[in-house]
């Protein structure tokens, strides 16, 4: 401080929230109790403890406490996740809905491919046929039907993704701690539709196998 005393630096901490949980973290000083008197109105002791022993302590803190200062009229002792849950169950509950929606979206994107393909090896019935009895292998007709599926869910992943992008400024204040244009979550998301759109186009796929190339040309 300007025109204060010379104090001692013993250590240096990290950037910290100071009000709330979406504000950016700034420059934080920590001094002890008896050189800040003004600040002494307000005043909380934090404990670290043990994974597991919060609850086993707290009555102990609390007796410390009220020996320590006997003319404290209340001594609260809270752990700091429940102190801090009313602040996240917003984004919680929020992280939960989006992930159910999200849920339900992948599901029904991997019910209409699975449609899909279905419909499109019972339109080729007869070609597929033609080209088993021609010496086509029944793998190799698979992964074609599989890989054409495949095209469609990659140009709809990439359209999603210039979407998420061009909406990143107004999907933004949603999260926490995540941002709208992180590579890593698009990567995520990328891999998850083509996974989905794998499985549910492998399973239709395999009714290549069942065709039978004589039935096949002689139902036509």
């Amino acid at each position: 401080m300007s025109g204060g005393p010379c104090t001692t630096v013993v250590g240096v901490a990290a950037d910290s929230r100071r009000s709330g949980l979406t504000e950016p973290p700034t420059m934080q000083f920590y001094v002890p109790l008896p050189q800040a008197p003004g600040w002494v109105a307000g005043r909380a002791l934090f404990a670290r403890a043990a994974p597991g022993a919060v609850r086993g302590l707290a009555g102990a803190v609390r007796r410390e406490m009220q020996a320590l200062d006997p003319g404290l009229p209340f001594v609260d002792v809270q752990p700091l996740a429940e102190l801090l849950a009313p602040r996240l169950r917003t984004w919680r509950t929020g992280a939960t809905l989006l992930t159910l929606f999200g849920l339900l979206a992948l599901a029904l994107a991997a019910v209409g491919i699975a449609a899909t393909v279905a419909h499109a090896v019972a339109a080729r019935r007869r070609e597929l046929g033609v080209r088993l009895a021609l010496g086509a292998r029944p793998g190799e007709l698979v992964g074609r039907i599989v890989g054409w599926a495949l095209a469609l869910a990659a140009l709809g992943a990439a359209a999603g993704v210039a979407l998420a992008a061009l909406a990143g400024r107004y999907v933004g204040p949603l999260l926490f701690e995540v941002s709208p244009r992180d590579p890593w979550v698009a990567a995520a998301a990328v891999a998850t539709v083509l996974l989905a759109a794998l499985l549910a186009s492998w399973l239709p796929g395999l009714a290549v196998r069942k065709i039978d190339p004589a039935v096949a040309m002689r139902a036509e």
